[in-house]
């Protein structure tokens, strides 16, 4: 009988344990690791957008790629602004959560909104891409920059519209914490939400799946379409060099090759393809995520699996600011254009401060 509690005493005092190492986990993962990430994040996206600010907006891509910076950036900051609760929490536990519960229903709702947004513009990005390639004399007339730009915001005003009601199913209140020995701010449900929950959640949970769902189909077959193209540009240039030098005829480059994938379409396509398949590691698992909330309704806040779902919330962030730091690396990498810009724009840079 003593053996069975103490193996029952062992039993608990372990769950705690390991439930407290998920805590600290969790803690140093959502706070610290997400602090340095949007710190390098701020600092990439602005470098990327000053980039293509000098090169100019008179291609869509540049339009493109600027509006993704620039949202990266909006994502960065609100991380940062929202895990300045880990400082605070340094001089004042009590403080810390206040300002981590008051952040959460704007910084941290307008950022999950925008990371949807990306997700969709991204979508069309490569969707747009995909069309110029496979139809390029019908869709370069159509998709002019002016064009472009109307798109992408008419795209990120529907989903920001569509999904913004997350941002009213909290208000703020303050209560005396026992356990602090302060008054604190704490998040409670809405009497919007209270009123309108019955709609309110069906709605959320079928928009919330829906957007990655359909920008991650979008990216994955856009991608297919133009890992096929560049395969047969590829393999119609090298049949016609071969021809060339084996049987000794004139290396004609068709109209439509030429067009298609000049050597600056191709750098384009892919670099495109690299940033198109970061975005897909990341919907991979959060489409994942919405599914394990179908198969185990525990999987979700306040439930049994509250700490495991919590994590996963914190690895989708950490994926979400991972590939948001690293467009300005891909960019520099495989576009010698934004290379040399970027090169130049650091040597004026430095030729000032030097003058100064």
């Amino acid at each position: 009988m003593n053996q069975s509690l103490d193996l029952k005493h062992i039993k608990n005092a372990n769950a705690i344990t390991n439930e407290k190492t998920i805590v600290y986990v969790n803690s140093f993962l959502d706070v610290w690791l997400l602090l340095i990430l949007s710190s390098v994040g701020i600092v990439t996206n602005a470098l990327t957008i000053a980039v293509f600010r000098h090169q100019g907006w008179k291609e869509g891509v540049n339009i493109s790629m600027t509006t993704i910076a620039l949202l990266d950036l909006i994502r960065c900051v609100l991380t940062m602004l929202k895990r300045i609760h880990g400082f605070i929490e340094l001089v004042s536990v009590a403080d810390g959560v206040s300002w981590s519960n008051l952040t959460t229903p704007n910084a941290e709702f307008v950022n999950i909104l925008t990371s949807y947004v990306s997700f969709a513009l991204l979508a069309y990005v490569s969707l747009e891409r995909c069309l110029c390639v496979t139809m390029p004399f019908t869709m370069k007339t159509v998709f002019t920059p002016k064009r472009t730009l109307i798109i992408l915001i008419a795209i990120a005003a529907f989903v920001y519209l569509s999904l913004a009601v997350m941002c009213f199913n909290f208000s703020l209140d303050f209560v005396f914490s026992d356990e602090l020995n302060s008054t604190i701010i704490i998040l409670v449900r809405s009497d919007f939400y209270n009123t309108h929950r019955g709609v309110v959640d069906p709605y959320l949970n079928s928009m919330s799946m829906l957007v990655p769902t359909v920008s991650f189909i979008v990216l994955s077959v856009s991608s297919l379409i133009l890992l096929r193209q560049l395969r047969t540009s590829r393999d119609a240039v090298s049949e016609n060099k071969t021809n060339e030098s084996v049987l000794n005829l004139p290396y004609h480059k068709t109209v439509k090759s030429t067009f298609r994938f000049s050597k600056r379409e191709k750098q384009v396509t892919k670099m495109l393809l690299v940033v198109v398949s970061f975005y897909i590691g990341n919907l991979v698992p959060r489409v994942t995520w919405f599914v394990g909330q179908f198969v185990e309704p525990e999987f979700r806040a306040l439930g049994e699996f509250q700490d495991f779902y919590m994590m996963a919330v914190t690895l989708m962030f950490i994926l979400d600011l991972v590939h948001a730091s690293a467009n300005f690396f891909i960019f520099y990498s495989m576009s010698s254009g934004f290379k040399r810009t970027f090169d130049q724009l650091m040597t004026c840079s430095s030729q000032a401060s030097l003058q100064q």
